[in-house]
């Protein structure tokens, strides 16, 4: 939310011209279209105006649906007519610019130690492994509007140390290590844990040498201290021990008071905090604050609240998804199991009604008596039971008085000279001159 605008500042020791100004406006980038669009910051939560000149934005992903900008420091002018450090921001007051709704929101920062307004300075942000804080290191500055001026005295450790923002707290902290100090230098996290320091004026003096070989720097984040050489075998960023001993009070992972309803919304239904207290894999209780009803519907408006809160909390993915899988896999073997059973219950009814035919079936005599039967013997074959008539009584010889035959319109029919086995299978049994047709 910066340009340059004509307006001269001359600088008669180095006979510079600077020229400085402000615009309002919000650039923003799609990298998927390929577009550039602007949209107006008029009435932005901590610049009203609409101004911000020298300060710094920082991404954070882990917070809101698609991300929030963190907005630091610099000028907020009334106008482009702009003097530097003129209208410095506070420290205790930042800015959240909320992506997925284009909203923004004032939160108040707290913190033992907070770092002085300032101008020039720069910032990098870096979050636990498991997403339960963010931290923005902020480094260098300078509170003054021309260069080659010296720095208060009262004021240059301050602007010489390296100050910590954890969110979601909104807490500062100093850190134990001080530098000589910088402005106008930028920044870069290397790898997950190591922020390198490049370039930039010594305590706004450009005639200061720089006693950093190449005007490089690299911090320890997780340390918390100055290194000569870069690490890149360095294991994962994790929390410093000042910012560990904060969130062992359960009662400290959030701010006391929010700024906004909504922009409280956006950090609880964000995510559960995990306690990233001394060996960062113990969970805290949630309490009923640390859960909201829909995360899914963001507030529209900046003061907006949501509808309605509720005290369960939001299922994670992972767990969704593990759900369904385990209830599928479930449903699919209690499927196997009724096939199965099914199977096997055909299997024994087919082997039954099979046995009850053989049993059932009775074998004439010759006289074709069916009233005078032999009883069957169990013969074995195969593992299956076979029911079989007595020797005497396997063939049996129909006589011509048993011949039917029909009319010559209808064709003859005859009945074979089958064994009484077949004549079972077929269905029917000649008793008494007559077909007699067996259940089946």
């Amino acid at each position: 939310m910066q340009a340059r605008n004509p307006t001269m500042c001359y600088d008669s020791i180095n006979d510079w011209v600077y020229w400085y100004g402000a615009i309002s406006g919000l650039v923003k980038y799609d990298f998927r279209n390929q577009t550039w669009s602007n949209s107006s910051t008029v009435g932005m939560a901590g610049y009203e105006e609409g101004f911000s000149v020298v300060g710094q934005g920082v991404f954070v992903p882990i917070f809101g649906q698609d991300g929030i900008i963190i907005f630091l420091g610099g000028d907020s002018p009334t106008s482009q007519d702009w003097k530097m450090a003129s209208s410095l921001q506070p420290m205790s007051q930042i800015t959240i610019f909320d992506v997925s709704s284009g909203q923004s929101y004032s939160q108040p920062a707290t913190g033992t130690s907070i770092p002085v307004s300032r101008v020039s300075f720069c910032a990098v942000g870096v979050g636990a492994s498991d997403n339960s804080t963010w931290e923005i290191f902020m480094y260098g500055g300078k509170r003054t509007s021309s260069i080659n001026h010296p720095l208060d005295p009262k004021t240059l450790p301050d602007l010489s140390a390296i100050y910590i923002l954890t969110l979601p707290a909104f807490e500062w902290f100093k850190a134990p290590v001080d530098v000589t100090n910088r402005l106008d230098h930028q920044r870069e996290v290397m790898g997950s844990r190591q922020m390198l320091s490049i370039g930039g004026i010594i305590e706004n003096n450009v005639t200061h040498k720089d006693p950093w070989a190449d005007g490089l720097g690299i911090l320890d984040m997780t340390e918390v201290a100055w290194k000569t050489e870069d690490d890149p075998h360095a294991a994962p960023y994790t929390p410093s021990s000042i910012i560990k001993e904060h969130y062992q009070d359960s009662t400290k992972h959030y701010p006391k008071s929010w700024g906004n309803p909504a922009l409280e919304f956006i950090f609880r239904a964000s995510r559960n905090i995990s306690n990233v207290a001394q060996n960062n894999t113990a969970s805290p209780k949630a309490s009923p604050k640390d859960t909201l009803a829909d995360p899914t519907k963001v507030p529209s408006a900046a003061n907006e609240p949501p509808e309605q809160k509720s005290t369960h909390s939001t299922p994670n993915t992972n767990t969704v998804v593990g759900v369904t899988i385990g209830s599928a896999i479930a449903l699919v073997f209690c499927l196997i199991i009724v096939l199965w059973k099914k199977s096997a219950h055909a299997r024994s009814f087919i082997t039954k009604r099979l046995a009850f035919l053989r049993l059932s079936t009775p074998t004439p005599k010759h006289n074709s008596s069916v009233s005078n039967l032999t009883e069957p013997q169990l013969v074995e074959k195969d593992g299956f039971p076979i029911w079989e008539v007595d020797g005497k009584d396997r063939h049996l010889e129909m006589d011509a008085g048993f011949r039917a035959e029909m009319s010559g319109q209808h064709g003859v029919s005859e009945l074979q000279n089958t064994s009484p086995m077949e004549r079972r299978f077929s269905g029917y049994v000649m008793a008494n001159g007559s077909l007699v047709e067996l259940p089946i």
